[in-house]
């Protein structure tokens, strides 16, 4: 029996705009499902709201509508404690409030496309490599099921595919070109590996993945390595500091006598032993490279942070901020991290200078484009 698939049209001329773009007909439920609607997307009030007309039970149909009230401010908490902040999806709504039944075209309709995820370079790559690879480091999101918020474990969509294409890769053996499928008959074959599905374009090499670029203008680590740097990175934000480090190297042996300017990189992470990246960063450091300080916060009872790092190097901070117009860069995930290290520059300004300008000079470092974030 072969896929039935199904197109989209508006039955009302004035809504010929509000047909979803995102996906892509003729098509099958599943693909429209797996490949171009965000089943995992945290529900807006919107959503929330149209999923209320159509609850069958009058108490589920009430509690959701409640939570669309943005005249109420304690509807407005509930929706932030309820949806926002344990990150319920839509697939939870569903399990929460079975009594839902949407029909197939308005779900299509609601329903957002899945975004783009990005990710940054983890190496760098010289111009005119014979071999050129672009790596990649990112983290597995898999949120377990609770009581409270999931009915099910949460997969990661796009680091749970990548993992999985990256164990299958290692055991590809190379494929004759003639068996290569076109994107658009893989598409029809719906080969994509999205929570246990499968779907991928193979290579010879492995497979071909849809990438998309971004030019990032706001955070750029300097080509002129007579601009002194301090990183500061948790996770995989060590990604962009990896490559650049790489570039540093690269060009120093290039040009030996070149001289660099200073470059320090506060790293944290949880073990040595368990998630601690990229062991090169420690050969980076003794090749006079960076000046490597280290943060790990499951190592020993006393949990260490980058902060803690920073407060140790406080005088040399200072002096390459003030005197040497060195540039401070963040990278990793937009929680208390970020909030404690300009908490920890502020203190640092203060107790160096003898003066309370802490926050003035943080915030001028800020317009001058001297302090810059990349987080999620």
């Amino acid at each position: 029996m072969g896929i039935k698939r199904f197109t989209l049209e508006a039955l009302d001329v004035n809504k010929k705009d509000q047909i979803p773009t995102h996906i892509r007909t003729p098509c099958s439920v599943r693909t429209a499902l797996t490949c171009f609607c965000d089943l995992n997307c945290i529900p807006t009030r919107n959503i929330i709201r149209v999923l209320s007309d159509y609850a069958k039970d009058s108490t589920e149909a009430q509690t959701l509508l409640n939570l669309t009230d943005i005249s109420s401010i304690e509807a407005k908490q509930q929706y932030i404690t309820q949806i926002e902040t344990p990150k319920q999806t839509l697939l939870s709504i569903f399990q929460k409030y079975p009594s839902i039944e949407i029909p197939l075209d308005h779900l299509l309709e609601i329903l957002p496309i899945i975004p783009k995820r990005y990710y940054s370079i983890s190496n760098y790559l010289p111009e005119n490599s014979p071999n050129p690879q672009l790596e990649f480091t990112f983290s597995i999101f898999n949120q377990s099921p609770s009581e409270e918020n999931h009915a099910f474990t949460d997969y990661g969509i796009c680091s749970n595919w990548m993992k999985q294409l990256a164990k299958e890769a290692k055991q590809l053996d190379p494929l004759p070109t003639d068996t290569l499928m076109s994107p658009s008959r893989a598409l029809e074959e719906e080969k994509l590996f999205l929570n246990n599905i499968e779907l991928a374009l193979p290579s010879n090499h492995g497979y071909y993945l849809p990438i998309i670029p971004r030019n990032i203008t706001n955070f750029r680590l300097p080509l002129d390595l007579s601009i002194p740097v301090i990183m500061v990175a948790t996770g995989t934000g060590i990604s962009p500091f990896r490559g650049y480090l790489q570039y540093r190297k690269y060009q120093k042996q290039k040009v030996p006598n070149l001289e660099l300017a200073d470059a320090w990189l506060f790293y944290g992470c949880r073990h040595p032993e368990r998630d601690f990246l990229f062991p090169e960063l420690e050969n980076f450091g003794q090749e006079g490279l960076v000046n490597l300080r280290t943060a790990f916060s499951r190592l020993n009872p006393d949990k260490v942070y980058v902060q803690q790092r920073l407060r140790e190097e406080s005088n040399i901070i200072y002096n390459l901020m003030v005197y040497k117009n060195a540039r401070i860069y963040i990278c990793g995930e937009a929680n208390e991290m970020v909030k404690s290290v300009k908490e920890t520059l502020i203190s640092i300004i203060n107790a160096e200078s003898h003066k309370t300008t802490g926050n003035d000079l943080l915030a001028s470092w800020i317009s001058e484009k001297r302090f810059l974030l990349d987080i999620w």
